[in-house]
């Protein structure tokens, strides 16, 4: 058997070209050299911008406050977790999966340019940020060009008209202006809040327009590609690791790349959810509800009180055996993993390779606790006499650490002769630690879109 009857030559050129453009990148530090370009004239047009927004602002009221507030829950990942499993469950499959995959397109290029650019937000004060939710809060934490909202509520908006269909023309014609208003309050609002300066808005719809356009030439390639394409399973687990790996190092940390995480482990699971299960099975299961009838309605309420549960079952399961399984997984093989937030014993704390560390146990009533020779872990051994917590020690005795982590107070990064195979073959440098919850909020969200798809089922089982 041939090799491209196997894997198709474009795939394998795919793989190999963008896997060389991250590795030159990186070495050529393309990140750090674009932000240094971009970020000073980014942040220079933001406070030109200021004039604007306070301009904007002059005008203030509660109602405003509530209603641009909650405009801009719209296009939030909580928004999308509900709305596209809502568009599949309707039985419109081909515009769910599209939908999906655009969203999730606009998302890793909004939070991508984010985190590359590293532009400033409007100052507050002088500019007033309406913050009152939870989502809002976070959003303050994040980079401001461009404006994600601006990329996502174009695409959304013009998408959906795009596929609406209906034989009244004033139906059409209610919908789409319906589409423009929404999509006005959302970029209008985002100025109102304090949240970004004309530049921001102006860049996002910039961006939402030509991924929009692009979108239209190729979706129904890669709807079909999803359907009937050749090792789809693995090119697109492939794709997603890589672009995970393509994300740039912000200049602080933000919330942007748990967004763009959520919604890959989304597009993963679907499509695993998509090929495991029969795709043209799936499809003749959620026939389509129409809206305009009380059984149709009924259907659809039904669908949401037996799926809901599901997905939230399958994402609680997922997210308890990633944290459980992942880290052993990763200290077994050797990479250095960290965690900031699920997985408490791993915060603050690098893995010790134990390949390379002599260990030996000491037992004593409250636990067992791990002896590490410090001198082979570069770390110097307290003189005799020293207090170390409490405990005295000699030249030759050793100092109890936590098992097989070591806290970084204590010492220094490992140096290259303790990196083992894995970590030179992942690193043209000194690895830091991986964070594991990268993993886990993958695995978890790609779960929750898997259990989407493969509750369809269930709902043919129950004839709903």
């Amino acid at each position: 058997m041939r090799f491209s009857a196997v894997v198709p030559l474009w795939q394998l050129i795919t793989v190999v070209a963008f896997t060389t453009c991250i590795l030159l990148a990186n070495i050529a530090r393309l990140t750090l050299r674009i932000r240094s370009i971009c970020q000073p004239i980014v942040n220079r047009q933001v406070e030109r911008g200021v004039a604007t927004v306070l301009l904007i602002q002059r005008i203030q009221h509660p109602i405003l406050d509530i209603i641009f507030t909650s405009a801009s829950v719209v296009v939030s990942v909580e928004f999308y977790t509900a709305f596209l499993p809502l568009l599949l469950w309707s039985g419109r499959c081909k515009l769910a999966i599209q939908m999906t995959l655009l969203m999730a397109l606009c998302i890793y290029i909004g939070t991508f340019l984010k985190d590359l650019v590293s532009g400033s937000r409007p100052s507050a004060p002088p500019v007033r940020r309406f913050a009152a939710t939870a989502i809002e809060k976070e959003a303050c934490i994040e980079f401001g060009f461009p404006s994600s909202h601006a990329i996502n509520t174009i695409c959304l908006s013009v998408h959906l008209a795009r596929h609406l269909d209906s034989t009244h023309i004033y139906v059409l014609w209610i919908a789409g202006f319906l589409l423009a208003i929404t999509t006005a309050i959302v970029i209008y609002g985002r100025m109102y809040l304090g949240m970004h300066t004309p530049i921001d808005i102006i860049a996002g719809v910039i961006f939402g327009v030509i991924l929009v356009t692009f979108w239209c030439f190729v979706d129904d390639r890669v709807n079909l590609f999803i359907e009937e394409g050749k090792n789809v399973f693995i090119f697109w687990t492939i794709i997603c690791l890589l672009l995970l790996a393509a994300y740039p190092a912000p200049e602080k940390q933000t919330p942007s790349f748990e967004y763009h995480n959520a919604f890959v482990g989304v597009i993963l699971g679907m499509v695993w959810g998509l090929r495991i299960g029969n795709y043209h099975y799936i499809r003749s299961a959620l026939t389509i509800v129409h809206l305009n009838s009380w059984s149709g309605a009924l259907v659809l309420v039904k669908r949401l009180v037996v799926g809901l549960p599901v997905v939230i079952a399958v994402k609680m399961i997922t997210k308890l055996l990633a944290v459980t399984s992942l880290p052993w997984i990763c200290l077994h093989i050797g990479l250095p993993v960290k965690s900031t937030t699920y997985v408490p014993a791993l915060k603050g704390m690098i893995p010790v390779d134990t390949t390379e560390v002599d260990l030996e146990l000491k037992k004593n009533s409250d636990s067992e606790k791990l002896l590490i020779d410090l001198k082979e872990i570069n770390v110097e051994a307290p003189k005799y006499g020293d207090d170390v917590e409490g405990t005295k020690y000699g030249d030759d005795q050793k100092l109890p650490m936590a098992t097989s982590e070591i806290d970084l107070e204590r010492a220094e990064p490992l140096g290259p002769k303790n990196l083992n195979f894995w970590l030179k073959f992942f690193s043209l440098s000194l690895m830091e630690p991986l964070d594991v919850d990268t993993g886990i909020r993958l695995l978890q969200y790609a779960g929750l879109s898997w259990s989407a798809v493969g509750v369809s089922y269930i709902f043919k089982h129950f004839k709903i």
